[in-house]
C-alpha cells in the first residue's frame, strides 16, 4: 500500500521552506495525511508492505516522520523516497531498491515582490474542501482523536479562515517570500 503523507513538523517545516506555519498547517489539514493518521490506515490494513511518499525526505523530518506512522503501525514500512524508488512485489517476495536515474535538485520556495504590493497577498482558495472531495471520501475519514496520541492532537484547519485574500503588511512577511532587490 502506497499513500503520501506529512508529517506534524509545522513550524520546522514552516521555518525551512520560509512559509508561515498557518500555510503548512493549512496544506497539511486540507489535502494531505497526517503521518499518525497514516500509522492507524496501515495498521487498519495491514498491507505486505506500507510505503509513502510526496514527501520532502529531509533529514530533519525522516525520524519524526518514522516515528509518528510506528505510533500505530509495526509491519513492514520504507520511504517511497527519494523519488523514483522502485519496488518489486512476487508471490514469495517484496524488495526495493533506488531506480537509476540523474540527481536533480528540489524546487525552490516561491518569491513574492512584496515591495511593489506594500505586502504579501495570500488569495482565497477558489474551491473548499468538500467542492473536490466526494462525500463518499469524506465519510469515510478516520477522525483524528483515532490517531494522534493523547494530548497531541494540534488544533486542525478543516477550512480556510475567510472567503477574501489574506493581506500580511510588508514587515512582517518572513524575509525569505521576499524577492532580492
Amino acid at each position: 500500500m502506497i499513500t503520501e503523507v506529512q508529517p506534524e513538523l509545522m513550524s520546522i517545516a514552516a521555518t525551512a521552506n520560509d512559509v508561515m506555519p498557518l500555510i503548512a498547517r493549512a496544506m497539511v489539514d486540507f489535502a494531505h495525511n497526517p503521518a499518525y493518521a497514516v500509522g492507524c490506515l496501515f495498521n487498519e490494513l495491514k498491507p505486505r508492505m506500507a510505503m509513502t511518499t510526496h514527501i520532502s525526505y529531509d533529514e530533519y523530518s525522516n525520524t519524526e516522520l518514522q516515528a509518528e506512522i510506528r505510533n500505530l503501525y509495526k509491519g513492514p514500512f520504507h520511504f517511497g523516497a527519494p523519488d523514483l524508488v522502485v519496488v518489486n512485489l512476487t508471490r514469495d517476495k517484496v524488495w526495493v531498491r533506488e531506480g537509476v536515474v540523474p540527481r536533480f535538485p528540489s524546487m525552490s520556495r516561491p518569491k513574492f515582490d512584496v515591495a511593489a504590493l506594500g505586502g504579501l497577498i495570500i488569495p482565497a482558495p477558489k474551491n473548499k474542501r468538500a467542492d473536490v472531495q466526494q462525500q463518499s471520501i469524506r465519510d469515510a475519514e478516520i477522525l483524528p482523536s483515532a490517531y494522534y496520541p493523547k494530548g497531541h492532537q494540534p488544533d486542525l484547519i478543516e477550512s480556510w479562515p475567510t472567503d477574501k485574500p489574506v493581506f500580511i503588511p510588508e514587515d512582517q512577511v518572513p524575509p525569505g517570500l521576499k524577492l532580492k532587490p
